[in-house]
């Protein structure tokens, strides 16, 4: 697990994800995230 990466889309509040907002981001296992109450976010491990 020492090459572990991972991505995250997140995309602004609202009822359901606006696809054509959804921003990615990539991530070393050494990062945390932290999400805003009420914001869509999932993370991918690759």
């Amino acid at each position: 697990m020492e090459d572990t990466k991972f991505l995250v889309f997140v995309a602004p509040r609202g009822d359901k994800p606006d696809v054509n907002k959804i921003q990615p981001f990539c991530s070393p296992q050494t990062n945390w995230v932290n999400y805003n109450a009420g914001f869509w976010h999932f993370p991918l491990f690759l």
